[in-house]
């Protein structure tokens, strides 16, 4: 890599991951998403460990500028190595695809009579890894309603399910707006998090969300989910919360419209537009010092 990027006569280049070339020959600018590995190594070996940390020491000292996903992995940033940091370091948040937005009634129909999800549910999409924490949500759902965990990976072994769960491993991406239309909400019980993805793309079809308040969960949900301790009992009484709030409003449509609208009118401040706009911002910002 290091000589196809000086072959390449490049001014700077940017890698959106951690691992950057660890001899990378001009200025770069790196995206940082999370060190989630420094506190949940999940099922990685003692080498894998330490070539992510030596890989992100690279990273984060040799940058030319940091981009990091939210404050929290910002603050994380300068906190594993040094306030220094900040001094380079841009929050730039990840934005949500056009595709997640509010289903029809007629989609929501099709999806829940597909799925076999005739009665009302809960639900949760990502990993089944360690930090994601979803066997708390498992033990804690309660057992009126059904959870339908979209998850795959080898972790999904390791769950303990219930009678009242359901795990689709195999679920089309075009599918997950209707799916997260039609439930009572969306459940993200995750003990750390860089950005929080999920949480923005079930807002953008209108779900409720129930959201963890560590990582940077509470930053990007801004007063829009209902923030819990992610513990069975916080989980379950964040659940049972709106679930109170849902059956509050039954011959209340319009409330229930308004509720909706302004979950997706929030989720649309997440742009990949913006993202770009700021993004190239900072190519300028380091080409002008370079």
């Amino acid at each position: 890599m290091p000589r196809e990027i000086r072959n390449a006569d490049l001014d700077l280049i940017h890698i959106p991951h951690f691992n950057v070339p660890v001899r990378c020959p001009i200025p770069f600018v790196v995206t940082i998403h999370d060190l989630i590995l420094h506190h949940y190594p999940n099922e990685a070996g003692f080498i894998k460990r330490s070539a992510y940390k030596f890989l992100m020491q690279n990273a984060v000292k040799k940058s030319a500028h940091i981009i990091a996903v939210s404050q929290f992995t910002a603050d994380s940033i300068k906190e594993t190595y040094g306030e220094h940091i900040g001094e380079k370091i841009t929050v730039i948040h990840g934005g949500v695809s056009d595709n997640f937005k509010p289903a029809s009634e007629d989609e929501k129909t099709e999806i829940r009579n597909r799925y076999d999800l005739n009665s009302k549910f809960i639900i949760y999409t990502g990993s089944a890894k360690e930090h994601k924490n979803v066997q708390t949500l498992i033990d804690a759902c309660p057992e009126e309603l059904k959870l339908v965990l979209v998850t795959g990976g080898k972790e999904v072994a390791n769950l303990k399910t219930r009678s009242n769960t359901i795990i689709l491993n195999d679920v089309a991406d075009e599918d997950l707006p209707a799916l997260l239309s039609s439930a009572e909400c969306f459940v993200f019980p995750s003990l750390e998090e860089g950005f929080g993805l999920p949480a923005i793309e079930a807002m953008a079809c209108g779900c409720p969300v129930v959201a963890s308040n560590r990582g940077s969960l509470p930053e990007v949900c801004d007063g829009n989910a209902i923030i819990v301790e992610p513990t069975v009992n916080g989980i379950q009484s964040g659940i049972n919360e709106q679930l109170t709030m849902n059956n509050a409003r039954p011959d209340d449509p319009v409330g229930r419209e308004q509720l909706r609208s302004e979950l997706v009118l929030y989720a649309k401040k997440f742009s990949w537009e913006k993202a770009a706009e700021e993004t190239a911002k900072v190519y300028r910002k380091m080409l002008y010092v370079h």
